[in-house]
């Protein structure tokens, strides 16, 4: 069976009979038969993580979308866009966020240390 996934995983055999089967991220990869039957791949697929390539068109198509960010939220929740930076509270591009000093917001006094 050959596979396009987005992200790198490992496919342990449903029985244990078998060594797992590690995938890279971003890469197609042939793996047993036995792959469709585990935990992992079933979630993976599920997420739209892993896609079956049953076909040179389905190869092109999984190349095509090679690399793209991806604009589902937490928990696979396609309504909610990824937060960019400088969107939602995160800092901007080259920004950080604001750390206290010592003595600025701390409350722990030196005697408790």
């Amino acid at each position: 069976m050959r596979i396009f996934a987005k992200r790198a995983f490992q496919f342990d055999h449903p029985a244990g009979h078998e060594p797992a089967v590690v995938v890279q991220s971003q890469s197609f990869a042939d793996v047993p038969d036995w792959v469709a039957a585990s935990t992992m791949f079933k979630l993976a697929s599920k997420s739209g993580d892993v896609t079956v390539i049953e076909s040179k068109q389905d190869e092109k198509a999984a190349e095509s979308g090679k690399g793209k960010a991806s604009t589902r939220g937490r928990k696979g929740n396609p309504s909610e866009k990824v937060k960019e930076p400088g969107e939602g509270g995160l800092p901007a591009e080259g920004e950080g966020f604001d750390v206290p000093t010592e003595g600025e917001g701390t409350d722990v006094l030196d005697d408790e240390l």
